[in-house]
């Protein structure tokens, strides 16, 4: 049985939201990234925060434990027909007294909902990451069954898309109970740590090559086959013409010997496992994305985004909320190399395209997908659920969390950049609330000159995003 974590021993955490967020594993994935990202982004001085893993051993493993002010918890589930872990998660749940439970992905949305109602958890959150059902095998199919019931039990279900909200209310979860809050963006996965020539001389890619890339799990859901065929195509017809594969899953040994039999060997780079994303996409001139049936909200398409690499995706679940076609990038059918060649064809031909989407491109994920826009709409929720559960009477933490609640401001966006709706008087609080906690607080203000400079200076936009308050000079 694990050892009751120090922060949630008395004394540690009675002044602040206790969360605990339930997890299978710390693989490297989509979901993976974006809880670490939304963990890191949290105000700690308000919430306490604890992740449990059902296994240990992965990618990611380091990354979370090296996280500051964030407790881990390794329930060590030894493999799929081991239930003994419930017992462990039920203990910490006990222990724990948290104020809110938020469960990913599929085995820890069952399980975890279940044991956070049997112990009377306040909230419970279950969160969706898909549009449709995804079926490996006959115990993934049991799974899915069971947990439409589960999901129905929880107090909210997010959503990081319209059509994964739509896909929990066709499953029986009721539309007032589902909330839609997209990936964000953390702009620690957009800082580029080596030039692009650099890069692509370790690759052995030629500096005029035109470089088509992809960025995934290597896995049938992605469909990497529809990639390398289109790639194929575009590579016969033109000479400068070099494909990278970034990733690693099931497929890859696969993808390999299918990229070889195309006769692509001397001009197809398959790299593996990456933890250089940014420098990898930066080294293309386009980014595909050949998801097959299924797709929420892209990590790797925001980040392809954002640094300024056209992109061309299917039209599948979430990625048309994310790709504007013909604006922000192209959109084709999956399962379809001849369509993902013809549009790789069109960009590979008109420059101008290129730079035309890459620009919209970056400025829409800075107005709607950044880290700070994520992270506050979970805190909103989080407070949201707090004041609703809160029992009559209150608890000792209420009037800090009222004391905290105006730390998370309403922002807009103009021209891609935050500035923050706060006037004066709110202004005097929220600074008053950062004396008292002793925590740090960055502050930007933007003119009209900075949005302009913005636009093309990459790190004076990263620098304006991560700030805490973004206000407007005159």
């Amino acid at each position: 049985m694990p050892d009751l974590p120090r922060p949630l021993q008395a004394g540690h955490a009675a002044d602040r939201i206790r969360i605990l967020f339930l997890i299978p594993s710390f693989k490297t994935g989509g979901a993976e990234i974006q809880l670490s990202s939304l963990v890191r982004g949290l105000d700690k001085s308000v919430f306490c925060v604890t992740i449990a893993a059902f296994y240990r051993g992965n990618d990611l493993d380091q990354i979370y434990e090296n996280t500051p002010d964030v407790t881990v918890v390794y329930l060590d589930k030894k493999g799929a027909l081991d239930f003994s872990y419930l017992r462990r998660l039920v203990t910490l749940l006990q222990q724990g007294r948290f104020d809110i439970v938020q469960c990913y992905n599929q085995s820890a949305r069952l399980f975890g909902v279940i044991a956070a109602k049997m112990v009377h958890v306040p909230a419970v959150i279950a969160t969706e990451r898909t549009a449709r059902p995804l079926y490996s095998s006959f115990g993934s199919r049991f799974y899915l069954f069971l947990e439409k019931f589960a999901l129905r039990k929880a107090d909210i279900l997010i959503a990081n898309s319209k059509a994964g909200r739509d896909f929990a209310i066709a499953r029986g979860v009721r539309r007032e109970r589902t909330r839609v809050i997209y990936n964000g963006l953390d702009p620690a996965r957009r800082r580029i740590t080596r030039d692009r020539d650099v890069v692509r001389d370790e690759l052995l890619i030629a500096q005029d090559a035109f470089v088509i890339g992809m960025v995934v799990r290597v896995e049938a859901l992605k469909d990497p086959f529809t990639f390398v065929g289109a790639a194929r195509s575009i590579i016969e017809k033109y000479d400068r013409a070099r494909c990278l594969l970034v990733g690693d899953g099931p497929l890859l040994d696969r993808v390999k010997a299918y990229a070889d039999d195309s006769g692509l060997t001397s001009r197809m780079i398959i790299t593996g496992h990456r933890t250089d994303v940014a420098d990898m996409m930066n080294c293309m001139d386009v980014m595909i994305l050949t998801s097959k049936h299924v797709e929420g909200c892209s990590n790797s398409l925001l980040e392809a985004m954002a640094l300024g690499v056209p992109v061309i995706a299917t039209r599948v679940g979430g990625t048309a909320e994310v790709v504007e076609h013909e604006r922000t990038g192209l959109l084709v059918s999956p399962s379809s190399p001849a369509e993902v060649a013809a549009a790789i064809e069109r960009l590979y031909c008109d420059e101008k395209l290129r730079k035309r989407l890459a620009v919209n491109a970056q400025l829409h994920v800075d107005d709607r997908f950044s880290q700070e826009a994520m992270v506050c709409g979970h805190e909103h929720l989080y407070l949201e659920l707090v004041r609703k559960h809160a029992p009559a009477g209150g608890r000792p933490m209420a009037d800090i969390r009222r004391q905290n609640e105006s730390y998370c401001h309403h922002r807009a966006h103009l021209f891609g950049l935050p500035v923050d709706r706060i006037t004066l008087d709110d202004c005097i609080r929220h600074f008053g609330n950062v004396i008292r906690t002793g925590r740090r607080c960055h502050v930007v203000v933007i003119n009209a000159a900075k949005v302009v400079k913005a636009r093309t200076d990459a790190e004076l936009r990263q620098v304006i995003h991560a700030a805490d308050l973004v206000g407007a000079d005159g």
